[in-house]
């Protein structure tokens, strides 16, 4: 469903999962509302085996 990136938060120089989905994918609405539970889900775990989600967002991408 997406696509999971290995990044670093330029701000603060951590490593970062970056998790994103794809375009096509971003236009079924259920699919979307699928991703934004999922990074609730996991937003409200404390474990040291599950990352923890400091930020959800959307980007706009033109061509």
């Amino acid at each position: 469903m997406g696509v999971v990136f290995k990044a670093r938060d330029p701000r603060i120089g951590r490593l970062v999962a970056l998790k994103t989905i794809t375009a096509g994918l971003a236009d079924d609405a259920d699919l979307l509302q699928r991703f934004y539970r999922e990074a609730q889900a996991a937003g409200s775990l404390q474990h040291p085996n599950v990352v923890t989600v400091y930020e959800m967002g959307e980007e706009a991408v033109g061509l």
